[in-house]
């Protein structure tokens, strides 16, 4: 995540997809990468997120774009110390 901005999926963290997206130089959020409609794992695109099943769409920190989900995705807990992330 060298840019502000950048988003990147890290795998399952407790058995549910997450991502990380940069926000600002030494600031980070993490989110589920599951859709907030049906729970269908989303898949990154051009500027964020998207579900296949149903096409919402997410911007790269998971604020909602377009539905039929009706919120943006929840947020998972992170810590960043000495370069070092710690999500769950």
């Amino acid at each position: 995540l060298s840019k502000v901005g950048g988003s990147v999926g890290i795998g399952n963290v407790k058995g549910k997809p997450v991502a990380i997206t940069r926000t600002g130089t030494s600031s980070y959020i993490a989110f589920s990468l599951s859709c907030p409609h049906q729970g269908v794992k989303l898949t990154q695109a051009a500027t964020g997120w998207v579900c296949d099943a149903h096409g919402s769409e997410f911007e790269a920190d998971g604020d909602l774009l377009l539905g039929p989900a009706t919120t943006g995705l929840a947020p998972v807990p992170i810590k960043v110390s000495r370069g070092v992330a710690t999500i769950g």
